[in-house]
């Protein structure tokens, strides 16, 4: 059921559609600024169904607390992984239970390309494990212990890790996914050891066909190092280095979003998939808030009040949820450079997360209830 709060939130939500910054951009002073620079990439395909003019409604898919969500290839079934480790599908009007089973505190979750799998963090009294939930069989799939950060290729169809060698540092494997599921004994037997590492409070991220990131599992306001790893060549490079950073990806990597707070100033950049800063944006959110649609339109989730940003305890505060935010809906036409407002909500109403969008509808995490919701027509 659907809290007190949320249903007052969701009477007080008419989310009236409204140009804000066509050519003059009021709201986030795009004219003065320039902040946002063309960047030099080929337009791509984006599916973007909203009408000029419209009223969005708020909706409310999950009863559960959510920590990820994932659709199917066609995009018609939503899944949703609850704070426990359940499973469940779900779309406008039901959910249905895929995985009853409460599996833990579930730290993190990612889903495979094709949405038929997904990897889960839990924690059980302080100690970290791994799984895979299988949605084809609805199994869960269980993956050695020693297993400290894992990532799906971007495929699909391989799995990068860490382990924990017993000897004080950490190795790392890349193997399939198809080895996986003939068993324990085939998965260790088949693995690929790409390097060792004397550290192993990383998080690992796979973001093309070649790369893995190794990111500080730790957020902090010091100075953070971001390695690449080359999945070919075995070498190791430092990727990017900077104050608060975080990043988000492409489905495919070529394109991503860095936030940092160097020297107690916000930034937001457009980066490609080596790194390279190819625009500045004129506002500040977090990369989680935006979804890279393509090669031509990013939607972002951005906080009404700009100015939390020059306080960089905020930043800090934010991710350990001591202070929340209240958002608006952008789009960015990066082709045509410029910035239209898609939904305009009341205060306290949403501070998304994990945002995403497929034809008329955003589909986000709300950090208010840390429930699974859709905005659409």
């Amino acid at each position: 059921m659907i809290s007190i709060f949320m249903k007052k939130t969701l009477i007080i939500i008419i989310i009236i559609i409204a140009i804000a910054a066509v050519g003059v951009g009021v709201y986030f002073g795009w004219k003065k600024s320039k902040e946002i620079l063309t960047p030099s990439i080929s337009p791509g395909e984006v599916s973007s169904n909203l009408p000029s003019q419209a009223v969005l409604k708020l909706k409310a898919l999950s009863n559960e607390f959510v920590v990820a969500y994932w659709a199917d290839s066609s995009l018609e079934n939503i899944f949703y992984l609850s704070s426990d480790g359940k499973i469940f599908k779900t779309n406008q009007n039901s959910e249905e239970a895929i995985s009853d089973q409460a599996m833990g505190d579930v730290k993190k979750g990612e889903f495979s390309a094709d949405g038929k799998l997904v990897l889960v963090e839990f924690s059980n009294l302080g100690v970290s494990k791994w799984n895979i939930f299988d949605l084809e069989n609805k199994k869960w799939l269980i993956l050695p212990s020693t297993i400290t950060a894992a990532s799906f290729s971007s495929d699909g169809g391989k799995i990068a890790y860490l382990q924990n060698n017993l000897k004080g540092y950490s190795d790392l494997f890349t193997n399939d996914i198809a080895n996986f599921k003939k068993g324990g004994g085939e998965f260790s037997k088949k693995q690929i050891k790409i390097l060792s590492l004397n550290q192993e409070d990383f998080d690992i991220k796979w973001i093309n066909s070649n790369k893995v990131l190794l990111v500080s599992k730790m957020f902090t306001e010091a100075e953070t190092e971001i390695w690449s790893i080359d999945l070919k060549t075995k070498n190791i490079t430092k990727f990017l280095s900077g104050s608060g950073l975080i990043l988000s990806f492409s489905k495919f990597g070529d394109l991503g979003i860095k936030f940092s707070a160097n020297l107690n100033t916000p930034k937001l950049s457009l980066i490609d998939g080596n790194g390279k800063k190819l625009a500045d944006f004129g506002f500040y959110t977090f990369p989680q808030k935006c979804f890279i649609a393509g090669r031509s339109n990013i939607f972002c989730a951005v906080p009404n009040d700009q100015s939390v940003f020059d306080r960089v305890k905020f930043v800090d505060d934010y991710f350990k949820r001591a202070v929340f935010s209240n958002d608006n809906f952008i789009q960015l036409d990066l082709n045509g450079n410029k910035l239209e407002t898609i939904a305009l909500g009341d205060s306290q109403s949403i501070d998304a997360d994990s945002i995403s969008f497929y034809g008329n509808k955003f589909l986000f995490i709300n950090r208010y209830d840390n429930r699974f919701y859709s905005l659409a027509l």
